[in-house]
């Protein structure tokens, strides 16, 4: 089907605070809690919300030699296999890690 360019509406997702432990018990029991929940937020996230993790996340020395700098932000996402990351282009370096499960990421020129 051909897309109304016109009517097309774009949306943004929803957005809940809570806490990270309530987080982590619908991360492991998805039927508490409808809906597809996904920690996903730009603007170094990490260092701004989560500084309590900031310790348990070593310096990538080789990175910040590749970049010729230290990061300008450090994001964190965590979510589970329903978690879908739309098609994007980042306007900087980056570097991903997957901890556990996979990602799959396609690149286009």
């Amino acid at each position: 089907p051909t897309v109304q360019w016109a009517t097309a509406r774009f949306v943004m997702p929803e957005e809940k605070r809570m806490k990270f432990s309530r987080f982590l018990d619908i991360m492991e029991n998805p039927d508490i809690e409808p809906g597809i929940f996904y920690i996903q937020k730009q603007n170094s996230n990490l260092t701004e919300e989560f500084p309590e993790f900031l310790d348990q996340v070593p310096e990538l020395q080789w990175a910040s030699e590749a970049f010729g700098k230290k990061p300008d932000a450090i994001n964190f996402w965590l979510g589970d296999q329903r978690a879908v990351t739309s098609m994007h282009k980042d306007p900087y370096e980056n570097i991903y890690c997957v901890v556990r499960g996979h990602k799959d990421i396609i690149l286009h020129p």
